[in-house]
């Protein structure tokens, strides 16, 4: 079963949205615009069963939050939502060194984020 794994805020002003969500929900904001919403690993991942953490993002291709269900493989997640009624907004892609990204339309013209992360080969 896919899951959501993380949640990417846009924002115009980065201090103005730290201080908003630190103060309303007490979340922490890490330097790297990681936000932590429950207590979390030395990775990151949070402790507490069904809780995520996100980051903020510059606002240039979302106007709303995103959420990002990670999912084994994109292309194929990218060809079944193409078949039940859904869109590619966004192509996959690399993002980073830590997987790869692309979004689509749900068949209500909301937007999802897909991640697949990158296999580790020995």
């Amino acid at each position: 079963m896919d899951h959501v794994s993380k949640f990417e805020i846009p924002v115009d002003d980065l201090a103005r949205a730290e201080r908003f969500y630190s103060a309303l929900f007490q979340w922490v904001i890490t330097s790297e615009q990681r936000i932590i919403t429950a207590p979390s690993d030395n990775r990151g991942i949070p402790i507490i069963f069904g809780a995520i953490n996100g980051s903020f993002k510059e606002r240039r291709d979302f106007d709303h939050p995103l959420i990002l269900v990670k999912v084994d493989s994109i292309e194929e997640t990218l060809r079944m939502a193409e078949t039940i009624g859904g869109r590619t907004i966004t192509p996959l892609h690399q993002r980073g060194e830590d997987g790869f990204f692309a979004t689509i339309a749900d068949s209500e013209g909301n937007i999802v984020g897909l991640w697949e992360s990158l296999k580790v080969v020995d």
